[in-house]
């Protein structure tokens, strides 16, 4: 199994009647799967969310970033392993550069350079893994010898005591995560990043600066369902039009009840013709 983990910001819930209401938040979080997208509405950020979305014995591998609350999945209790994000280690470097001059600022950006090099190298051992494979050996050299002159210089730069404080901190960050930052290499189908999963949170993120969040916790659910049943679709590809109306017309058919064969709307269960019949927009009458 493989997925990707993110979390986003509050929803804020107004609570009683007088006047002094008080505010509870609730936070969006993201599984994305192979089959499906799943949106959570959780009052906490903590390590609990995690935990409780995938029960013990849950075997696999996810897609993170470095919060500590993903870390309890790596317990006695879990067969799952963390693959960290590339992406946000490159971002330590990019803000470091940012905020830096001279020669801190043009050693951020050889990092950058270097984790931009293993993107590229690893783009094109994945496009080989997951077509023909003929060119994969070669790819997968290429990738494992970035790798492996990322971590030299990781080890050599540490071990020198030149680094500055915020330099000798992105490095032992680094180091402190590399199991995780390297499963990718054992592990061709797992992504360097979880940016499916930041890129599905992205849409709350902006929408809720538009409607200022749902304002009350039955109202979150709905939202999450709702995100949760069109990201899927547009996962598999299928016009959201024509599932609605497929599902509402089954509905009315029952009575205005859920219909007794729900499998028959699970797009993951779908053979790709019926996919593919799906992608496009009916006619209007």
């Amino acid at each position: 199994m493989g997925a990707g983990v993110g979390r986003g910001g509050g929803e804020e819930e107004e609570e009683g009647n007088s006047p002094k209401k008080k505010n509870k938040k609730w936070y969006a979080w993201v599984v994305v799967g192979l089959d499906a997208t799943a949106f959570l509405l959780e009052p906490t950020r903590s390590g609990d969310v995690p935990e409780t979305f995938f029960p013990k014995g849950t075997e696999g591998i996810l897609n993170v970033d470095r919060y500590k609350g993903y870390f309890g999945l790596l317990g006695p209790d879990w067969k799952i392993k963390l693959a960290f994000c590339w992406s946000h280690q490159r971002r330590d470097f990019v803000n470091l550069a940012e905020g830096s001059r001279g020669s801190c600022k043009v050693w951020a950006q050889e990092w950058v350079g270097l984790i931009n090099q293993l993107f590229k190298a690893n783009r094109k051992r994945r496009q080989a893994w997951f077509k023909d494979r003929s060119d994969f050996s070669a790819l997968d050299q290429e990738v494992r010898r970035q790798v492996q002159e990322i971590r030299k210089r990781l080890d050599n730069e540490l071990a020198g005591g030149q680094l500055a404080p915020a330099q000798e901190k992105i490095l032992k960050s680094m180091s402190r995560h590399w199991e995780g930052l390297t499963l990718f290499v054992e592990h061709p189908h797992v992504p360097m990043d979880n940016n499916a999963a930041e890129r599905a949170l992205r849409a709350l993120a902006v929408a809720r600066k538009n409607f200022y969040g749902s304002r009350s916790e039955w109202s979150g659910e709905l939202a999450m369902g709702c995100f949760t049943i069109l990201a899927t679709l547009r996962q598999h590809g299928i016009c959201p039009r024509r599932y609605f109306r497929a599902y509402l017309e089954a509905c009315a058919r029952e009575g205005g009840k859920a219909p007794k064969n729900l499998e028959e709307f699970l797009p993951w269960t779908w053979s790709e013709e019926k996919k593919a019949a799906w992608r496009t927009q009916e006619q209007a009458p």
